[in-house]
């Protein structure tokens, strides 16, 4: 019989969920479509070419996950690190169902493995930012004193406003383009996308998400002139 004393990080966060499943099954959400992924790596915080991951809206750059331009290629579904602990490596089904996720780095821990040191943070702010609703497999946390410290930075708070941006910026309204859409003629059904720097991966342009685009843009004109070129929607005018 365990002893009684003060439950676990693990065990308070998972009661804190159940609250968020009473009585009907949460929607899962699809990366990319319900959701945007980071413009920033969580490895370096540097912007540039990504890869985005399938299950949540980490981003990295290819180089900083330790893959070369052939095995990128290669891939067709691919798992960031926040996905199974970095010492162990069970995710989370097999660790009781959650993982502790660096906010500031790509390192995830289980229970047993989580750091003495780390700080509790529970809902990462800048994912909710880009539409993600919590996952309940993750409480995210700051793994150590670096983290921390980065935490408090100013670029970490600026990564925090960029989110922010995208998510005033329509992402709920256009989360996904639709093949209804009026700007998408008939023809352009054959059109394809190019979904990365190397032209390698393509999907139908009345496929494309609304992060496909965007990604796209920032990849051919730059980040900042894509916010210069963002104009909010004018409100519609009353009539006479």
């Amino acid at each position: 019989e365990m002893s009684s004393g003060e439950p676990s990080v693990y065990a308070r966060e998972l009661e804190g969920n159940k609250g968020e499943t009473v009585g009907f099954r949460k929607k899962s959400q699809r990366a990319g479509t319900d959701y945007a992924h980071s413009s920033t790596c969580q490895h370096c915080w540097d912007g540039g070419d990504l890869l985005c991951c399938d299950l949540c809206p980490v981003a990295l750059h290819p180089e900083c996950a330790g893959y070369t331009p052939a095995e990128v290629r290669a891939l067709r579904r691919w798992g960031c690190p926040h996905h199974h602990c970095t010492e162990c490596g069970r995710k989370a089904q097999a660790v009781g169902g959650m993982l502790f996720r660096c906010e500031c780095c790509t390192r995830a821990y289980c229970e047993d493995h989580r750091p003495e040191g780390a700080e509790i943070v529970g809902h990462c702010q800048r994912f909710e930012n880009l539409g993600q609703i919590h996952p309940t497999t993750a409480c995210f946390i700051r793994c150590d004193k670096d983290c921390i410290a980065w935490a408090s930075s100013d670029h970490f708070k600026q990564a925090y406003a960029d989110a922010k941006i995208n998510m005033n910026s329509g992402w709920k309204m256009a989360a996904a383009v639709a093949a209804m859409d009026p700007w998408i003629k008939p023809g352009d059904k054959i059109l394809r996308l190019p979904l990365d720097a190397f032209n390698t991966t393509t999907k139908p342009l009345v496929q494309a998400t609304f992060t496909d685009l965007k990604k796209f843009l920032i990849r051919n004109i730059g980040e900042k002139e894509c916010y210069l070129a963002w104009e909010p929607p004018k409100p519609p005018t009353p009539p006479p």
